[in-house]
C-alpha cells in the first residue's frame, strides 16, 4: 500500500495541473504587426492591430490609413461592430481592402506565446507578431 501513495500523489498532481491549464483565461489584447493576411505575407506593409479589452476597441493602421472598431467576446470568440477608417488615397490600396475584408469575417482568435491568430471559424485569416516582441529581439 504504501508504495501505491505515490504514484497515487504523482497521477493527482498531474490532473491539478491539467485543470490549471484548462482554466487559464487568455485576453484579447496587445500591439501586434500584422505578418499574414489570408496566407499572403504582408510583414512590409506596416499594418498595425491594438487590442484595447477594457475599452472593448481595436484601432491601428493599415500602413496608410488609421482604422477602428468596437467588439464583443466572450472567450476566443469575436464579434466585430462596423470598422471605420480614414479615405486617404493609398499605394497599397489592394492589400488594405484585403485586410478589411478578412478582419471583417473574423470569428475568434487564438494567442500564442508572441502571436495571435484571427480565425473564420478554423481558417485562420490574420496573423499578426506582438510589437514588444519585435522591439526586444532588436536589442
Amino acid at each position: 500500500m504504501k508504495s501505491l501513495l505515490p504514484l497515487l500523489l504523482c497521477i493527482a498532481g498531474a490532473f491539478t495541473s491539467q485543470a490549471q491549464l484548462s482554466q487559464t483565461v487568455m485576453t484579447f489584447d496587445g500591439d501586434f504587426i500584422i505578418t499574414t493576411i489570408a496566407g499572403e505575407d504582408v510583414s512590409e506593409n506596416e499594418i498595425s492591430l491594438t487590442i484595447d479589452n477594457r475599452k472593448r476597441s481595436i484601432n491601428g493602421t493599415t500602413g496608410c490609413n488609421n482604422y477602428m472598431t468596437d467588439f464583443a467576446n466572450k472567450g476566443t470568440i469575436l464579434q466585430f461592430s462596423y470598422i471605420a477608417s480614414t479615405k486617404r488615397a493609398c499605394p497599397h490600396d489592394d492589400i488594405e481592402q484585403l485586410y478589411y475584408d478578412n478582419l471583417s469575417e473574423v470569428t475568434s482568435f487564438l494567442k500564442s506565446g508572441d502571436t495571435i491568430t484571427l480565425y473564420r471559424d478554423s481558417e485562420a485569416l490574420i496573423e499578426g507578431i506582438s510589437k514588444k516582441s519585435l522591439v526586444d529581439n532588436d536589442k
